[in-house]
């Protein structure tokens, strides 16, 4: 028996072992004190956009919410984890990056649910996907090689530190001196979810002005929290409680990320149900958020549902994925 037990550990260690030791590399990137050292780059592109905000109010124009927000998580993005100035804010469409992502993203949704479709790609849109991922994966792998490169024109001393996600990974070694990540690695593994997090501040702006009292309730926890005439408020003053269940209703209520995929290596058992082995399991998120077997009045937006301390059931929520291999970001 025990033998069997550890023929079985060996054979899952060699399947999969790899990604685990893959995510505990990058771990220390994410952890929420380095999160955190983030913030002023966050700052910085928020001032930008609050810039844009306020010429827009005196001009009396209408500005495009959910674009803004898109191009303000971009340039975000790029900053932390690529090193790279977008621009995407004050480029707006012309930006090669948000073209690139309009070209990717509606394809990619596609071949999600027919993987031949990318593996065989006979659609001219889907060739075009494949040429604007390749372009992208070209900008980050040059980032990394000049990140590298202008490292070793300095010595350790004159190198002023950096907090970004993106320096800690790119510059991080092994006890022998070697890179602790390939080039390869760092595209594969870097932060994607510029995306998501921009429909999710377009939703929860959408959920507030659509509901007056939620709007007023935030409107006194900020009055509250942040002094007045704070541009950009602190880390601290951003420890919002409201705001907080406010952020978890919007993501329950519009699950801006629809899901996963997850392929069985081999035939499994999932309720009685054995799907054989290579079959594709769409996981979704937003059919699970609105199950009315795990949620009381899910079709009524209401922050509140968070304020109580009841534990929801293992897996009814799930915006970032879940268990071992949920969301590392």
């Amino acid at each position: 028996m025990a033998d069997n037990v550890h023929e079985k550990w060996l054979q899952w260690n060699r399947e999969y072992g790899h990604v685990f030791q893959t995510r505990k590399r990058l771990a220390p990137a994410f952890r929420p004190e380095a999160v955190s050292l983030q913030y002023p780059y966050f700052a910085k592109h928020l001032t930008n956009l609050i810039k844009l905000l306020d010429a827009a109010a005196g001009g009396n124009n209408p500005v495009d919410m959910s674009s803004l927000h898109v191009r303000l998580t971009l340039d975000f993005m790029g900053d932390i984890a690529y090193g790279v100035e977008l621009d995407a804010l004050s480029e707006g469409g012309e930006c090669r990056i948000v073209k690139l992502l309009d070209t990717i993203l509606p394809e990619l949704m596609k071949c999600g649910f027919f993987p031949l479709r990318s593996k065989i790609p006979i659609l001219a849109r889907t060739r075009e996907m494949h040429r604007a991922i390749a372009e992208i994966r070209m900008m980050a792998e040059n980032a990394i090689q000049n990140a590298r490169q202008n490292r070793g024109d300095s010595s350790e001393s004159e190198e002023k530190p950096s907090n970004r996600i993106f320096d800690i990974l790119t510059r991080q070694k092994e006890p022998d001196g070697n890179f602790t990540f390939s080039s390869k690695e760092l595209v594969d593994n870097y932060v994607a979810g510029a995306d998501t997090t921009a429909h999710t501040m377009s939703f929860l702006i959408y959920e507030v002005l659509r509901n007056p009292d939620i709007l007023a309730t935030l409107h006194s926890e900020l009055d509250a929290r942040i002094p007045f005439g704070v541009k950009i408020p602190s880390l601290e003053q951003v420890k919002l409680p409201y705001s907080g269940m406010l952020l978890k209703e919007t993501l329950r209520y519009n699950s801006t990320g629809f899901g996963t995929f997850r392929i069985c290596p081999q035939d499994t058992e999932i309720s009685s149900t054995v799907p054989p082995a290579n079959t594709t399991l769409a996981l979704w998120n937003p059919a699970v958020h609105r199950d009315p077997r795990l949620w009381k009045d899910l079709d009524t937006f209401d922050p509140e549902r968070w304020r109580s301390n009841e534990r929801k059931m293992r897996g009814s929520y799930f915006p970032f994925y879940y268990g071992p291999r949920n969301c590392l970001g």
